[in-house]
This record gives C-alpha cells, structure tokens and sequence, in this order.
C-alpha cells in the first residue's frame, strides 16, 4: 500500500470560472491509487443500493443476522421491524424476532435522529458509546425546560427533576 502524498504533491483543480484562478480552490484532497475496476452506472449503483438492503429479493436469513446486515431498523412503531423483516426475508416469523428481543440478542434503543431503532446487541454496544453522550445532553436539555414550565413547587416536583435527572444521565439498561 502507498502512504498518503505530502501536501507538496497536491496540485489544485482546474479553475471553473474565467475569473477563479486555481489558488481560489486550493485544498488537500485524499489520495486513491489508480483503480482498475469500471465505475458503476447509476442504475448499477441503485440496483447494488437495493439489493444490499434485500429490496429486490427476499433472502433466506435469520432476524439477528439480516438486522445486522441492515445495521438498524427503525422502530418508533412497534410493528415497524417486523413489517421490516417481513419485506425481507424469506419465511420471516415474528416469533423469531420476539425470541430475538426476549433473548435480547435485538435490542431496541435510541438511536440515529434520537427515534427508537431495533438493532443487534452487539451492534449497539458499539453505538452507544458514539451517540448515548449527545442524547443525554439532548434530553437533559428537553426535559429540563419541560420541567421548569411545568413547575408548581411541591413534592411531586422534586420527584419529577430527580426523575428527569436520572433519564439525562444513564446510559439504557
């Protein structure tokens, strides 16, 4: 494997407008050795696109290995990675995924754009570290201004914030 060029070896792109010169556009840009293989169409690109996501065909896979091939499926609506599955594979039963959540080797947790997503256990060990910090700052933001518009100063109130302050700062049991 080649290393990567020094920025000496960089050489700008071709000026665009008649005005722009090619130092208006000067930036560092990843270096890709020569590629012998074609460039998909892109029809080819859609087709590859979709039949990675097991939309043209139904497969012959379990639950927990197709939504790890997904990565995640969205799950605000309970029905959600089921219909999901369902469209997917071959001979899907949703008592597969029920055993598969029951077993919770398919969790479903907050994720991606801060919605309810199903996804492998494994796989979520892995994302949460990446999103869980930003979602407690998120929701602590959120719940803390719920909290103080619906302040009414009694008993109910103090358990309400220590409420809102252990959802913002646990990570998903």
């Amino acid at each position: 494997m080649g290393s990567l060029p020094s920025v000496s070896q960089v050489t700008a792109p071709e000026a665009t407008f008649p005005d722009q010169t090619p130092q208006d556009d000067l930036r560092v840009v990843p270096y890709h050795p020569r590629m012998s293989e074609r460039v998909l169409t892109a029809l080819e690109l859609n087709r590859a696109t979709l039949a990675r996501q097991m939309l043209l065909k139904r497969e012959r896979l379990d639950p927990v290995a197709a939504v790890e091939r997904l990565v995640a499926l969205q799950a605000q609506e309970p029905a959600s990675p089921y219909i999901a599955l369902w469209t997917r594979l071959t001979g899907f039963r949703a008592q597969a995924l029920d055993r598969a959540f029951r077993e919770r080797r398919v969790v479903k947790g907050t994720l991606m754009r801060a919605t309810l997503h199903a996804t492998s256990a494994h796989d979520f060990a892995h994302f949460w570290p990446a999103v869980g910090p930003s979602l407690r700052l998120w929701r602590k933001r959120i719940l803390g201004r719920l909290a103080w518009t619906q302040g009414r100063g009694d008993a109910r109130d103090t358990h309400h914030l220590r409420a809102l302050e252990l959802a913002a700062d646990q990570p998903p049991s």
